[in-house]
């Protein structure tokens, strides 16, 4: 399976579906990732770039690749759709991951709805959540990450220059934990499909 995580910021794939990640790639699918920005407003964007690369290799990312949108400005422009649209259809993903569009922050909104449009002629889109996604988000799709949840925290944890500012780790297990307590597993990654199409 060809897997493409798309994020706004560069923290943002392992905060959304870290976990997901993680198990995808131990069981042989190839991972990759695009980051829209480069997180210049969180940081120094080379350090914040570095980071990226180092925590999608603790998961087994294949690939990072930066659209170097401006951090604040994404918009769900035609450019930014047609940047998105040229990457996603050379890499022919069967899944892809993406923000929600109920979301607090804007870049992630209008990630989440260039993809929408970007992706329009594929037929598997998950939207993940974040910190600032609204309580309005209604997940229908779980992934038990209880073996990979470690593997996520160690991959956030690369992201040093955001501990205690955008990152919580304890938030975030704690979250892992509630979305697990809903399917009856230790702990889950929850999805709301945006479209997911199932072929027999």
């Amino acid at each position: 399976m060809r897997v493409l995580v798309i994020g706004a910021h560069p923290d943002d794939p392992e905060v959304m579906c870290g976990g997901s990640i993680h198990l995808h790639a131990s069981r042989g699918d190839e991972v990759y990732a695009i980051i829209a920005t480069d997180g210049r407003l969180g940081g120094n964007p080379e350090v914040r770039r570095r980071e990226a690369y180092e925590a999608a290799t603790a998961l087994g990312v294949k690939n990072v690749k930066f659209l170097n949108l401006p951090e604040g400005e994404v918009s769900d422009s035609f450019q930014t759709v047609k940047l998105l649209e040229s990457i996603i259809v050379e890499f022919n993903p069967d899944l892809i991951y993406t923000h929600t569009d109920k979301d607090r922050h804007q870049d992630h909104r209008n990630v989440a709805k260039a993809t929408f449009s970007a992706a329009r002629r594929f037929n598997r889109i998950l939207t993940c959540e974040t910190p600032a996604t609204l309580t309005s988000f209604n997940p229908t799709l779980y992934i038990d990450i209880s073996k990979a949840l470690p593997v996520k925290l160690e991959a956030l944890k690369l992201h040093r220059s955001q501990l205690g500012k955008t990152i919580n780790l304890d938030e975030l297990a704690c979250v892992a934990r509630f979305r697990g307590s809903q399917i009856g597993v230790t702990y889950a990654e929850a999805f709301e499909p945006y479209k997911y199409l199932l072929t027999f």
